[in-house]
Parts: C-alpha cells; structure tokens; sequence
C-alpha cells in the first residue's frame, strides 16, 4: 500500500521529500481499513500452512468455513489498490503527468522492498536443506549447480509437503519471481500472497503504458489535459473491470456448486493468469475513487458495483462479498470521514501504516515461527491453536515495523525524491 507523500506542482525530476499536512484535504483515513485486511491476510495464511488440523481438532469443522469466508482477503487489498492508484494519479487542472518518473517512483516504493523479501524467502526456502533435510541433486553435480542451472516447474513449503518435499528455489526461479513473470511460466510464489503483488505490478504496467500512449492524444499547448485524459482513462477502465467481471461469470458457471466454498473460489478466480480475473476489483477501486472524490466516473463505478452485486447473488463467493462490504465501506471514508479515536481503531491505523512490510515478511517470519512452534509443542492441547496465532500475529507484526525501517523506509524517502507532476513552469 502506498504511503507517499502528497506531490507539488514541479518540473519533472528529483527533488527533496516534500511532507504534507496530515489533515490534507487530499488525504483520506483508510489506514485502520488497510490494517484490517493485512491482519485478515495474515491469518488465513497462518491457518491455510500451519494452523489448520489443529484449529479443527480445536473448534471443529465451522473453523475451515468461517476462515475461508468471513474474512477479508486478497479482492479487499486489490480494491484498496485500485482506489490509492487512483488517488496518485487523481486530475488537477493545468498539470502533466510524467509516467517515466511515475514508474521510478513506484520501482523504488513497492518493487525494492518486495525484491528484498524475495530473497528472504528464497533463503527461508532453502532452510530446511541447510539443516540436515536430504537433497536431490535432481541430475545437478553440487547444490551450488543444482541452483544456477536446474528450474523446477514449482516450489512449495517444505514443511507442509513432507511426503513429497518440493525441491528448493533455483536462481531462474528467482529471476521470475522478480521479473512479475511467474504466471506465464506456470510457477507458484515465493512465498503465499506474493501472487497480488504480481498481479498488481503487471495490472500496474499495463495500465500505465495505456496511459502514456493515451496522454499523446489529449494535448494541449504542449501540455496534456489531465482530466480529460483522466475520464478517458476512467472509461478504458471500465471495460476492463467488465470484461474481468464477465469473466469471472463464466468461470463460476464451469465449476457450478464447488464454488459455495471459500477453498474452491480459487478455481473461478485463480485462473492460468489471475489478472484477467482480479482486475475486476482494481478496477472497482479506481472507479470508486473517481466517482466520489473526483465526481466523474460515476456510471463506470456504480455499473462495476451493480455487477458486483449481480455476482454476489450468483456466485455466492466469500470474496465478492469482501470486495462489496470494502467498497461500502469506502466511499464515506473517501467522502472525507474520520473514524473514532478508539484504542483499538488507533492500533489497526498502526498496522494500516506498516501493512506493506507486515504483508512482505509475515509469510517469511511468522510461517517459519508456527512450523517450528509446531514441531516443539506437537504434544501440547489443541487450545495453544489460539497463542500460537496470536504470537505470529504479533511476531510479524514486530518483523514488518524493522522491515519498514531498514528497507521500506529508504526505499519511500528515495523514491518521493523523483517528482511525477509538473505545471509546466520552469
């Protein structure tokens, strides 16, 4: 999620950090919403690789049911997504926008950060191997040839795959998984949940190139028109949000009733490249924010959400309804409304603030802190279900806040050097 500052009005370049009031009216309170879904995230992946038997064992089938449907999930962070790519790139009157600049900016925001915990993750992966766990060669004369040169088509989680292990990362696997590139060659994450990042970062470049080759035709006096501009842009990204939609439809009418449950959603939604279907809710997003903040684009996004609600009744997937309750919940706040100053709102608003880092290492910190909790207190009840989850909740928690720090932070500061407006003044 981006936290950058609020651009001026500038010549293209690089410039000092500018830091902006935080009543801003350009600001908006949607940080204790970005903090709920991360911990929803979080969770689902610690029960989905970790939790899971024993919570059953625990509390009994409903468990698995109300984890896989009563939460917010990956549609809610797309949503998000959408409405704050949106926000970065909202029209004002007399100005151009430098895609060039815009992309250093994003490359250095999101794409460092989430090439450093690749590695991580890489190397978490590569653990269990370094520790005593038997290692196929697979036809490699060492490991260090096995990693240049061998590509498994994918990789898993070890510990969760003891009867057959997968092999760890290679090195062309970690091009791929740098490069955004891993759908077209048919492989998993890095890590769970890295798969959005994916797919935001492909959604991302697709649409900025629309963008840049849009922009040549909205010129004028040598400046481009950004709210027309915008509005074009607003009706391109209906149709894409349609057609996702639409597809979505068909794919929930191949699998019929296997898609009353939460784990058999993957099938409609996880399609051979999942942008061609969770497209549907970045585009809600930035048509939300379009429609409410900026008042135009109000039939693209009310028929994104007709849609949504068509989808709601016909498909009965727990992730149309996230996506409808998160962009309910929305447009008040991006209306301008502030939520109270509870204790518990101020500790989501926390984590809201640090969710991108929470989001990058809690499949790397908090994943390895439940498998190996869970080989030492193998004998213990099934209530520690309970502990154990709050521990990785709060151990990822505390392992995002120092990689915000040492990683996320330089990474934010360098990039809001490089300025993507200008007015065209010298």
């Amino acid at each position: 999620m981006d936290h950058s500052a609020e651009t001026s009005s500038r010549p293209y370049g690089i410039h000092p950090p500018v830091r902006s009031a935080i009543h801003s009216p350009d600001r908006f309170d949607v940080d204790a919403l970005r903090g709920i879904v991360c911990l929803s995230l979080a969770s689902v992946h610690f029960f989905q690789m970790a939790l899971r038997e024993r919570a059953i064992r625990f509390a009994g089938e409903w468990i698995d049911y109300a984890v896989w449907n009563l939460r917010f999930g990956v549609e809610s962070f797309l949503v998000l997504a959408g409405l704050l790519l949106a926000h970065n790139l909202r029209p004002r009157a007399g100005e151009s926008i430098s895609v060039r600049a815009y992309l250093i900016r994003r490359f250095f925001r999101l794409v460092i950060p989430y090439w450093v915990a690749v590695m991580l993750a890489t190397a978490n992966l590569w653990l269990p191997y370094f520790s005593g766990r038997e290692f196929d060669l697979n036809g490699a004369h060492s490991k260090a040839d096995y990693f240049l040169w061998n590509w498994p088509a994918d990789t898993g989680h070890s510990e969760t795959e003891n009867d057959n292990p997968s092999p760890p990362p290679t090195a062309k696997m970690m091009l791929v998984w740098m490069s955004f590139t891993e759908d077209f060659f048919g492989m998993g994450s890095a890590a769970p949940g890295y798969w959005s990042m994916v797919t935001l970062e492909q959604f991302y470049l697709l649409w900025l190139t629309i963008f840049a080759l849009s922009a040549w035709f909205f010129r004028r006096n040598s400046t481009g028109d950004a709210e027309r501009l915008m509005k074009w842009m607003s009706l391109l990204t209906f149709f894409a949000g349609l057609a996702a939609g639409l597809w979505i439809f068909y794919r929930a009418s191949l699998v019929g009733e296997e898609t009353v449950s939460g784990a058999n959603s993957l099938h409609v939604f996880n399609a051979p490249f999942k942008l061609t279907t969770y497209s549907f809710f970045l585009s809600l997003g930035m048509t939300l924010y379009w429609a409410i903040r900026n008042q135009f684009a109000q039939i693209p996004f009310f028929s994104l959400l007709l849609l949504l609600i068509v989808m709601v009744v016909y498909t009965n997937l727990s992730r149309t309804y996230a996506a409808l309750i998160t962009a309910m919940a929305l447009i008040p706040i991006c209306q301008g409304m502030r939520l109270p100053d509870w204790g518990v709102i101020r500790f989501l608003r926390f984590v809201g603030r640090y969710s991108y880092s929470i989001y990058l290492i809690h499949a790397v910190v908090g994943l390895r802190f439940l498998y190996l909790a869970d080989k030492k207190l193998a004998d213990q009840p099934d209530w520690w279900v309970i502990p154990l989850w709050l521990a990785a909740i709060g151990i990822s928690i505390g392992a995002g806040w120092v990689f915000y720090w040492l990683v996320e932070r330089p990474s934010l500061n360098f990039a809001r050097r490089f300025e993507y407006r200008s007015s065209g003044r010298s």
